[in-house]
């Protein structure tokens, strides 16, 4: 369960490691577990506003978490 902070406008910024591949020596950004190549959204974040879904409309659940619902 994920604690709802979603009241406040939530910004997650972070710069992904880089690291050189010992195998072909080039430079490549380390995957992260927590949000996909061109993801809009945090994993959890999606995963806990689909859970809103399944039991509100959709125009409801972009009104709780402050986004417009053609984004969701």
């Amino acid at each position: 369960m994920h604690l709802d902070f979603w009241q406040y406008r939530t910004l997650l910024h972070a710069r992904m490691p880089r690291v050189k591949c010992d195998a072909c020596g080039k430079i490549r950004t380390v995957v992260i577990d927590w949000a996909r190549p061109g993801a809009e959204f945090p994993l959890f974040f999606e995963n806990l506003v689909l859970s809103f879904m399944i039991e509100m409309p959709v125009a409801a659940v972009a009104r709780k978490v402050g986004e417009h619902d053609t984004r969701l």
